[in-house]
């Protein structure tokens, strides 16, 4: 069992807890400038950590998820809330899902598209956020559409909607909210995947990863089966 001391050590070595913070992900973090900072599930768990361990939070931003696995090598941040791939694990230390979100496409009102099971269709063009897991996971299945990369999720939905491309790849509460807004688009039936959603550290450093999962099963009840939202599917 990690004691206190050890899990300052190894999560807050410069005395805070550094946590990246994905913005491209609002069903799990966002700003909230009426409040003066951040708010959303990923929120409220770093700062359970930080009073688990006693030490003060301090919040990296970053556009994307990609943005935040970029950082890992440059020691930017001490532990972050990212989506479990596969691909990531050989850097990171993931606990076990807090919450799981689906991946579904924004199309246009008069898309002949209907569902996003049925999305890899030749000249179908997907954007995407680099380095996003549903990105990932299209880029990785995809045989006959073609994806599309941009920076972020906003820089993804400016070029799907400029130049009218087939899809826009995202997670469900976001795109449904862009559809809300505006009747010139609707969001597919289904999901091509449902995202499981983890806090993340350094690869190998065990005694962070512990206490993590301690707070999560003590204040949040994550001790399990994460809160899920659709089902699994396959594109």
């Amino acid at each position: 069992v990690v004691t206190i001391e050890e899990a300052r050590a190894a999560l807050a070595p410069r005395g805070a807890i550094r946590v990246g913070i994905n913005l491209g992900n609002a069903a799990l973090a966002r700003s909230n400038p009426d409040r003066g900072g951040l708010e959303g599930l990923s929120v409220d768990i770093a700062n359970a950590v930080g009073e688990k361990l006693g030490v003060p939070v301090e919040f990296v931003t970053y556009a994307s998820a990609g943005k935040v696995y970029e950082a890992v090598d440059r020691d930017e941040w001490d532990m972050c809330f990212l989506a479990i791939e596969a691909s990531r694990k050989e850097k990171l230390q993931f606990s076990r899902s807090y919450f799981t979100i689906e991946a579904t496409c924004l199309v246009p009102a008069a898309s002949p598209l209907v569902d996003a099971h049925a999305i890899d269709i030749s000249d179908v063009r997907i954007v995407a956020a680099s380095g996003s897991a549903y990105e990932l996971f299209l880029s990785g299945r995809l045989e006959h559409a073609s994806v599309i990369r941009t920076a972020n999720p906003g820089e993804a939905f400016t070029l799907f909607s400029t130049q009218e491309l087939e899809a826009l790849a995202g997670i469900r509460p976001t795109l449904e909210g862009i559809a809300r807004a505006n009747d010139a688009y609707r969001v597919l039936t289904g999901s091509f995947l449902v995202i499981d959603q983890g806090v993340a550290v350094r690869r190998g450093n065990v005694a962070a990863a512990e206490v993590i999962q301690n707070v999560l099963s003590e204040r949040f009840g994550h001790d399990g089966d994460a809160p899920t939202v659709g089902s699994s599917r396959s594109v």
